[in-house]
C-alpha cells in the first residue's frame, strides 16, 4: 500500500481522467481486503501496480516537486491538515511524503543512526519524536533539488517545537523555502488553501528564474 501510495503522490496531479487514481486504489483496496494469504495479496498488488502505470498522466519533465514533513499524524491522516495533499495535487505538484506505516514499523528504527550521521552538521544526538527525522529529510530534499517543503503539526506539539529553529536554519543553508503549518481547533480551511496559494506563487517563480 504504501508503495501504491507513493506512486500516487507522484502522479496524481497530472492524471488526464479525474480520479482515476482515487477510484484504482478503492478498487484495490477493496481486493487487498478480500485476500487471504501473503501469496495472494502480492499477486493483487502486482496486477495493480501494472493498472495504475497504465493510467494516462500528462506530466512534464521540470514539474514542481514539494517534499511534506513533519509531525507523523497531521503528516498521515489527511483530514487534520484538510486534505493538504489534494489540494497540492490540484496544483500539478509531485509530491513526497515521507512518513508511513512502513517507516513506523521498522524503517525508523534502521535508518535512525544513518540520519543521525547524515544530519552531524544540526543535530548531536535525536531529538524526539520525529525531530531528528525532519531535520534530515530537509537535508534530503535539498540533494535532490525539491522546489519547497512543507511541514506540519500539532499546536503544541513540543517535539516539533524543538526541531523548528533546526529545521529553519538546515532549510535557509540550503536555500529551499519551506512552509510551516501548525494544527489546532482555531485553523481554517480557507486559511490553508490561501497559504498554499501563496507558496506555490513563491516556488513556481523561484523556479522559473533558477
Amino acid at each position: 500500500m504504501d508503495k501504491i501510495d507513493s506512486y500516487i503522490r507522484k502522479n496524481i496531479g497530472f492524471e488526464i481522467e479525474k480520479n482515476s487514481f482515487k477510484n484504482l486504489k478503492a478498487e484495490m483496496l477493496q481486493e487487498m481486503d478480500k485476500t487471504s494469504s501473503l501469496f495472494s495479496l502480492r499477486r493483487v498488488y502486482k496486477k495493480f501496480k501494472k493498472k495504475f502505470k497504465s493510467l494516462k498522466v500528462d506530466k512534464p519533465k521540470n514539474t514542481l516537486k514539494i517534499a511534506v514533513i513533519g509531525e507523523l499524524y497531521t503528516a498521515m491522516e489527511p483530514f487534520s491538515t484538510y486534505f493538504l495533499e489534494e489540494e497540492l495535487a490540484k496544483m500539478n505538484i509531485e509530491i513526497k511524503r515521507f512518513t508511513n506505516v512502513s517507516y513506523l514499523l521498522w524503517q525508523k528504527a534502521l535508518f535512525t543512526r544513518f540520519m543521525l550521521f547524515r544530519s552531524r552538521k544540526y543535530c548531536k544526538y535525536t531529538l524526539g519524536a520525529d525531530g531528528l527525522d525532519n531535520v534530515y529529510r530537509v537535508l534530503y530534499a535539498s540533494r535532490h533539488h525539491f522546489d519547497g517543503i512543507i511541514h506540519t503539526k500539532p499546536f503544541g506539539c513540543t517535539p516539533e517545537i524543538g526541531a523548528l529553529p533546526i529545521i529553519q536554519k538546515a532549510a535557509n543553508d540550503a536555500s529551499i523555502p519551506i512552509l510551516f503549518f501548525s494544527f489546532d481547533s482555531q485553523t481554517s480551511e480557507e486559511g490553508v488553501k490561501t497559504r498554499l496559494e501563496a507558496f506555490y506563487d513563491l516556488i513556481k517563480i523561484r523556479k522559473e528564474k533558477l
